[in-house]
């Protein structure tokens, strides 16, 4: 028996690491009062205002991303204070809805994948999308989704 615990205490000594892991850029540093304050680059790494995200918007390099992406996808575009409501025979794989203001805007059907950009004040409602929905640059808006999954809400305020 005491060959049997030998051997037992042996592996997990060989598998067992030899000291603990920790991430290097997780150190932080503790004051007296117990309060955790993040190192200088964690600090940098801290998730913008709204202010800063309002800039943001105004940068004129921001309007020409994703574009190229969203030339050839059909879609709601560029309309104001409208109602649009779309059942699965009117939708296609991919649609966005980009450039509106003031709408409700409902599609009634499943898609694939969802693009909504530049949208202010409107109120959008979604039937199922099996795979993704970016939202990009969308002020005040009230939104209903049901997907697979939403990877990217960027540069949006009030949704």
């Amino acid at each position: 028996m005491e060959k049997l615990e030998k051997q037992l205490q042996d592996l997990k000594a060989k598998v067992m690491p030899k000291k603990k892991f920790a991430f290097s850029s997780a150190k932080q540093e503790k004051k007296g009062n117990g309060v955790i304050n993040p190192s200088p680059t964690e600090a940098s790494n801290v998730s913008p205002s709204v202010k800063e995200i309002k800039e943001l918007q105004k940068m004129p390099e921001k309007e020409e991303e994703g574009k190229e992406i969203m030339l050839d996808i059909p879609g709601i575009e560029n309309k104001s204070d409208a109602k649009i409501v779309l059942t699965q025979s009117d939708l296609k794989p991919a649609m966005k809805i980009t450039n509106n203001k003031n709408c409700e805007i409902y599609l009634r059907g499943v898609t694939e994948c969802i693009y909504i950009r530049d949208n202010e004040n409107c109120k959008i409602f979604l039937g199922p999308t099996s795979s993704s929905i970016m939202i990009d640059s969308c002020t005040q808006c009230e939104m209903q989704l049901m997907a697979h999954q939403v990877p990217n809400i960027i540069y949006s305020i009030d949704l």
